[in-house]
């Protein structure tokens, strides 16, 4: 018994090493999981991914079913730097209520179509009657 369990011990330690050094060459190498565009700029799913290491161009699905890039500048803020900040932000928010920012092609710079942003507070009726007046626009 002692035998199966130093030699698991073992797989496990070799299996930790072994991760952690390909980890190593994929940093070192400049891996990013993202494809990057001709300007530099990455693009990609968020899935997986957390707000720090999102790609800069997120794909997103626009509200005419149109599937492109949206720029991270354009739907993440910097954290607040205080509670009154955040507060403050958040009635700003719902202030503004329903609106859309750029949907790009990869290239970052071709507009295909808009995202919609919000508060995640609007009724299902909200976010229909909004969409049906924007496309309705163009």
């Amino acid at each position: 018994m002692k035998n199966t369990k130093r030699i698991k011990l073992q797989i496990g330690i070799a299996a930790f090493l072994v991760v952690t050094a390909v980890s190593l060459v994929f940093a070192f190498a400049g891996y990013s999981p993202f494809k990057t565009n001709q300007d530099g700029q990455t693009y990609g799913s968020l899935e997986g991914h957390t707000i720090e290491d999102a790609p800069n161009l997120i794909s997103a699905r626009g509200i005419d079913g149109t599937i492109g890039y949206v720029k991270g500048t354009d739907v993440f803020e910097p954290t607040p730097s205080s509670p009154e900040e955040a507060v403050k932000r958040q009635l700003e928010k719902e202030a503004r209520g329903l609106y859309t920012v750029p949907l790009y092609d990869s290239d970052g710079k071709t507009v295909i179509g808009e995202f919609m942003m919000g508060t995640g507070k609007e009724s299902p009726e909200e976010v229909e009657a909004f969409i049906s007046d924007r496309l309705d626009q163009n």
